[in-house]
């Protein structure tokens, strides 16, 4: 069947991947199968940094990054974004669940998996329901606030992690700082160690080893470090804490509990995950689009990443959203289909049955260090100076939704963030921006353009303009050529030619009517005339001189 036949068929409505599997071939397939192993060695020290910021125990973060890609990918609309666990909404999750349960517990658990359903079923709901326009009137300016919060956060929260200290898992921001200063004198300096060669390491390979992913030569170089200094001086005097062995099985089935009482408390967070997924992926969507030349259907990612988070939440994966960095990897390691993601998912099962006991040797504070570094890749400050030159609104909805993050929460600072950036919208809808388009030029000052334009015509006719002579040593050619070029030009001389002259800085209409500026060049003369003009203003000249 014909590819554009099958691409406008019912059938790609239900199975959007039918649209893309006719340019299937060997050597799309060998490209796809390069960048899915690529994405899945940087999902896997991803998985378990998102996890541990999320609160959940680290291979939730790798059950995160097995399924949801997959159906993602199949049933989304672009064929580079690659979903799966993300720093956004890992801290979203844990900032507003961890008041109704502790981190890492059961209960915990099933709020998350609750959350994760609802938020499927909300995306799915709003992709069937044709919605996906509605995220045009979302400014990007609310995700460069909430990513600047989030990112401060990340780092506020892993301090306890790359200090060695010891901090309350639901202080807020400003209690964090507080006991961070009070135990400054108990900070262990063989974790922080651990935690500054990481970064320093980090920032190394990003300059210089640009190929390999800089997460996978942070994580090996502190972790070797760690091990280098326990074997020196001894696990008792370090006193490194590491993450701990992962399960090697594959993602354990669960059911999210469906609870009056939970889903109450899941609602307002899963509303919430919904607006900043969607956001998210749209936006890294349309991104990759304009590189690849592909158009992004909001509609249909909507609905790929409803089932993704829908079906994920079954198979105890959290909620997902499009990942810029992994989206990035994907795109710039050659991935051609969706099918990338889905070998990607694949070959992170196969990584992780054989490497996931080496987990027991990755230090607490390797893991903050990468944290770290990607929360410095949140705060864009370029970008934040454009946009505070380039609108004060628009600066102002970004400073709301970043404090908003701070001190009242990052769900309540979607929230506000969102509301202000539709208000604003509106208050620019109802008070539209009036242009004056009309002519500038009186008929007095019109008159005064048309007599400069004669006056021009009778200095000609007199000799008083010389006229402008190319030497053929000026020129760079020899008196033949110029000679020749001079009859060229003379013969085309005697060709009417009309042009229309604008007043500067004004419009050439006035009164319905066009001032023209007629020359006809015969040999050796000039002729012009003033056409066209309004009634009192009109005159016809027929001037000619020698050239």
């Amino acid at each position: 069947m014909n590819a554009s036949l099958i691409g406008s068929s019912p059938l790609a409505r239900v199975f959007p991947f039918v649209r893309w599997w006719p340019i299937v071939n060997r050597s799309t397939l060998k490209d796809d199968l390069v960048a899915g192993f690529t994405g899945s060695i940087l999902g896997l020290p991803q998985g378990v940094a998102f996890a541990i910021l999320a609160g959940l125990p680290p291979q939730y973060g790798l059950y995160a990054a097995m399924i949801p890609p997959a159906l993602s990918a199949l049933f989304g609309s672009s064929w580079h974004m690659v979903a799966g666990p993300t720093n956004a909404v890992a801290i979203l999750l844990f900032a507003s669940l961890g008041h109704f349960a502790s981190p890492g517990t059961p209960d915990y658990i099933n709020l998350v998996l609750a959350v994760t359903f609802l938020t499927g079923l909300f995306e799915l709901v709003m992709g069937l329901a044709r919605l996906g326009a509605l995220v045009n009137f979302i400014s990007h300016t609310v995700i460069v606030g909430f990513s600047a919060g989030a990112a401060i956060l990340i780092a506020a929260q892993q301090l306890k992690s790359f200090l060695g200290i010891a901090i309350a898992p639901d202080a807020s921001f400003v209690q964090t700082l507080r006991q961070t200063a009070l135990q400054i004198d108990q900070i262990n300096p063989w974790v922080t160690s651990v935690g500054m060669f990481t970064i320093v390491s980090g920032l190394l390979a990003k300059r210089y080893l640009k190929k390999i992913p800089f997460m996978i030569t942070a994580t090996i170089a502190g972790g070797m470090f760690a091990l280098a200094l326990d074997a020196s001086f001894g696990r008792e005097v370090t006193r490194i804490a590491t993450v701990g062995a992962l399960l090697a099985q594959l993602p354990p089935l669960s059911v999210p509990d469906l609870s009056i009482d939970t889903l109450t408390k899941a609602a307002p967070t899963a509303l919430a995950t919904t607006i900043l997924a969607l956001t998210l992926g749209v936006s890294i969507g349309r991104t990759l689009g304009i590189r690849s030349g592909q158009r992004i259907d909001t509609n249909q990612e909507f609905i790929g990443q409803g089932v993704s988070n829908l079906v994920g939440s079954f198979f105890s994966a959290y909620a997902s959203a499009g990942s810029f960095n992994r989206s990035a990897a994907n795109f710039e390691a050659g991935a051609k289909t969706p099918l990338a993601s889905v070998f990607s998912s694949i070959f992170l099962v196969c990584i992780v049955l054989v490497v996931a006991p080496l987990a027991a040797y990755l230090p607490l504070a390797t893991v903050a260090g990468i944290l770290f570094l990607i929360a410095y890749g949140l705060v864009d400050v370029r970008r934040m100076k454009a946009i505070f030159h380039t609108s004060r609104s628009e600066g102002s909805v970004m400073i709301v939704t970043l404090l908003a993050a701070l001190f009242l929460g990052l769900q309540t600072a979607i929230y506000a963030g969102v509301l202000l950036s539709l208000l604003l919208f509106l208050n620019q809808a109802a008070r539209p921006g009036v242009r004056d388009v009309k002519p500038r030029y009186t008929p007095a000052r019109l008159s005064a353009a048309q007599d400069a334009a004669h006056q021009r015509i009778h200095l000609l006719r007199r000799g008083r303009i010389p006229r402008r002579r190319i030497s053929p040593r000026r020129s760079g050619k020899s008196a033949a050529e110029t000679t020749a070029d001079r009859r060229k030009r003379n013969q085309r001389r005697r060709h009417f030619r009309r042009r229309a002259v604008e007043p500067r800085g004004g419009s050439s209409q006035y009164d319905g009517r066009r001032t023209l500026l007629l020359v006809h060049e015969g040999r050796g003369a000039r002729v012009a005339e003033a056409g066209r003009l309004p009634e009192d203003n009109r005159r016809e000249s027929h001037l000619s001189a020698e050239h």
